[in-house]
């Protein structure tokens, strides 16, 4: 009886009396479990969750499947952040009672939480789909958000807001639903609704604002954010609001101004000093917006976004040593990012210091092993360090966390193609495709594997599949002409190419086009198109290169001489360009010859053809035993190229070694008699004999 009317004075708020009969009963009944449930339900009441929790466990000490008290703990473990404790007790209580509603509840909360939505589903959807219950039907919505099934979250959202039309808040969660699934309009309206109900949900307002926003709907954007700011005059959120409406307007003068008053009401609110120096730097104030990205660090000192800003302002002021200490300084600052990380290994690989770069993705990787941007990076690391197969491993784990991403799986095809694991390229890419069947760089790249295995009529289908699906795309005619480029019909390439580059005029696509023609007989017409890009786009390397071989080609040294000294002032450990200037200088007589074929020599001197260069200039300007001994070296690399063996010949000769050159030169006319060097080899010949 006295525990009894304890309860009764629980459910009427009377504590002061419940505690007092509690007492009564301790006089009679010592530690009874169910005095300490009724002082633990009082400590809940009064929201004194650690003397709650304390008075419970003893509960459960005494009777672990007490399911009133699990239930407690379950809701004050959640409200603490200890969701794994909640979802213990929880579980335990559903699995007795399936329609206790806060339990069924709060468990599915808990379980959104943790990133768990399919368990979520598991526990709500029976209740939701018995109960008018809006809560459950709006946290069922959310689950299935959560695992990515917008549809279905759309659905059970509308369920909620007829369930209780009148809740504001449901109104906006429905709203940003519809945001993210493209309905904007749709989004407004609810939106609309959700604010005229007249419950202050803030939420709503700024959201139908940003609706409109998102809509270029700057004007009823402006009118929305004004009609809150006559509500709520002294917020600086609502100012700030109009503000960028006023942006959208392209009124920055008025936008600053609200900007500025948003700061004045709350120095601490520093969106406002965001957009304060966006503004400075759409009107290239560089300055004005460090003071304001000052003012953000100020207020808050790791703030991410500002400090990644200053190190943007860094970059724009060509000082890459102060972008550099700005991220590193923001990577220190916010552990838990992996932002900062993925910038420096951006600037280290745009600089070309990879090594830089590989360690600092190797380290995000350790830090952020189930984050697939940090494994993409650190597999593009690997890759340009030459690492393919630890490239492959990152994507491979990358994919495994995202395995319905397309572009990954593409990726990681066009890996394994570059490591010629033809079949495992062949597995990625029709995954690719299967998950995004208009994926066309996937097809396109599926195409380019038929093509190496040798099925170039499955290419060129392909090729016909892409016209057909991306008319005004170069992607299919480009690959057509690859196809015929690899069975030798370069007029039909050129023609592919052709229609290819007049869809889409890059470099690439040039390329092909220039070599094509080359193939063809046609290196005039190469030219003519390689010329005129590059006095379009000098800064195209790739595309001077292709000239300056093709002017070699043609003997038009000068020009050949103009376009490779372009390309050494740029690249200036390229041992290719510095060979072939070295030649043309050397047939021209230029002493700088023997400079240039030695800095390409020493770059790679294990290729026969840029020590058969340096080698013979030496032999050519009398350095007869240093160049032998290195046309020598370069025969042994490459023992069947005819040139390679005369210029030994040549040296052997100038050397006073007649007898060996004699042998050098027999074997050259038996193994290629009828090479373009043949006539010399029988003239050299004939004189040593």
């Amino acid at each position: 009886a006295l525990l009894g009317r304890a309860t009764t004075m629980i459910a009427t708020g009377d504590f002061d009396q419940a505690r007092a009969e509690l007492d009564h009963v301790d006089k009679i009944h010592e530690d009874l479990p169910m005095t300490q449930y009724l002082r633990g339900v009082i400590a809940f009441k009064e929201q004194a969750w650690e003397q709650a929790s304390e008075y419970l466990q003893e509960v459960l000490l005494a009777i672990p499947d007490h399911l009133q008290s699990r239930l407690l703990l379950g809701i004050i473990s959640y409200s603490g952040g200890e969701l794994q404790i909640a979802e213990e007790h929880l579980s335990n209580v559903v699995e007795a009672m399936p329609g206790n509603a806060p339990a069924v509840k709060v468990l599915g909360a808990t379980r959104i939480r943790l990133g768990q939505p399919e368990k979520a589903i598991s526990v709500l959807e029976p209740f939701a789909g018995q109960t008018p219950d809006a809560q459950s039907m709006a946290l069922l919505a959310s689950a299935y958000m959560l695992e990515g099934d917008q549809e279905r979250g759309q659905e059970w959202f509308n369920r909620a807001v007829e369930a209780a039309p009148d809740v504001a808040s449901l109104r906006t969660k429905l709203a940003l639903t519809l945001l993210a699934g493209g309905e904007t309009e749709k989004a407004i309206n609810e939106l609309q609704s959700a604010v005229d109900l007249g419950q202050d949900v803030l939420q709503a307002d700024l959201f139908l604002v940003l609706a409109h926003l998102k809509n270029r709907e700057p004007d009823k954007a402006l009118e929305a954010s004004e009609a809150l700011r006559q509500r709520m005059p002294d917020s600086a959120i609502v100012y700030n609001m109009t503000g960028l409406a006023l942006l959208a307007k392209g009124d920055k003068e008025r936008a600053g101004e609200r900007f500025q008053k948003a700061l004045e009401l709350d120095p601490e609110f520093v969106t406002a000093a965001l957009n304060l120096a966006r503004i400075a730097i759409s009107e290239g104030n560089l300055d004005a917006a460090q003071k304001y990205y000052e003012i953000v660090l100020d207020q808050r000192p790791t703030h991410l976004g500002a400090m990644l800003a200053m190190a943007a302002l860094s970059e724009r002021r060509d000082d890459p040593a102060g972008m550099i200490a700005w991220l590193e300084k923001a990577q220190e600052a916010n552990p838990a990012s992996p932002q900062p990380g993925l910038q420096l290994a951006t600037h280290y690989i745009s600089e070309k210091q990879f090594p830089e770069a590989l360690s600092i993705t190797e380290g995000l990787a350790q830090r952020f092993p189930q984050d697939v941007q940090v494994l993409m990076m650190l597999a593009r690391a690997q890759a340009i360090a030459g690492e393919n197969m630890g490239a492959l491993r990152s994507l491979g784990q990358a994919a495994q966390l995202r395995p319905e991403d397309a572009q990954l799986q593409y990726v990681l095809g066009r890996t394994k193609l570059r490591v010629e694991d033809f079949a495992g390229a062949r597995i990625a890419l029709g995954k690719a495709i299967s998950i995004k069947p208009d994926h066309a760089d996937a097809r396109a790249m599926m195409g380019s594997l038929e093509i190496r295995e040798g099925r170039v009529g499955d290419a060129l289908a392909i090729a016909e599949a892409l016209q057909q699906d991306f008319p005004d795309a170069a992607v299919g005619y480009g690959l057509e002409g690859r196809a015929y480029l690899s069975e030798g019909r370069s007029q039909d390439a050129v023609r592919a190419f052709e229609t290819a580059y007049s869809k889409e005029k890059s470099s690439q696509m040039l390329q092909l086009l220039a070599r094509a023609r080359a193939d063809a007989g046609r290196r005039g017409e190469a030219i003519e198109v390689l010329e005129g890009w590059t006095k379009e786009q000098p800064d195209d390397l790739e595309a001077l290169r292709m000239l300056a071989m093709y002017y070699q080609m043609e003997e038009r040294d000068g020009d050949a001489i103009t376009a490779y000294e372009t390309l050494v002032d740029s690249i200036s450990d390229d041992f290719v360009i510095l060979n072939n200037l070295a030649w043309l200088y050397h047939e021209g007589g230029d002493q700088r010859a023997i400079e240039l074929a030695k800095r390409a020599y020493e770059l790679s001197p294990d290729r026969p053809e840029i020590a058969d260069t340096y080698g013979w200039i030496l032999l050519e300007n009398g350095n007869v035993q240093e160049g032998l001994s290195i046309l020598q070296q370069a025969y042994v690399g490459f023992p069947t190229h005819t040139e390679i063996g005369y210029h030994v010949a040549v040296g052997l000769s100038r050397a006073g070694r007649k007898e060996e050159s004699i042998k050098v030169l027999r074997r050259l006319l038996r193994q290629d008699p009828n090479s373009p060097k043949a006539e010399e080899i029988q003239a050299l010949l004939a004189e040593l004999e």
